[in-house]
């Protein structure tokens, strides 16, 4: 049913729903007639406004008091034999 496939597919709109099955994109995907969704909570929850940033921001007074990191990889074998990669920013420079 409608409401199915909706939740399956990420809660995509009816209108690319029957696009989906007019084209027959997706094996398996049979749906009787163009039908009308109630509101549902993942829509819901994926149009509500997300909370503001607060007005004041702490700053950091020395080094190394914060800083930010990513891990990125696994790549393929570098010339040093590594295959990850680690970002570190100090958040005071």
């Amino acid at each position: 049913d409608l409401k199915l496939w909706h939740c399956h597919l990420r809660y995509l709109n009816p209108e690319s729903i029957f696009k989906l099955k007019k084209y027959k994109l997706i094996s398996g995907l049979t749906l009787q007639n163009k039908g009308e969704l109630s509101p549902c909570t993942g829509c819901a929850k994926g149009k509500h406004p997300q909370a503001p940033f607060p007005a004041t921001a702490k700053y950091v007074k020395k080094i190394l008091e914060q800083f930010h990191m990513d891990l990125q990889g696994p790549f393929d074998k570098s010339i040093n034999g590594y295959f990850y990669a680690l970002t570190m920013v100090n958040d005071y420079s």
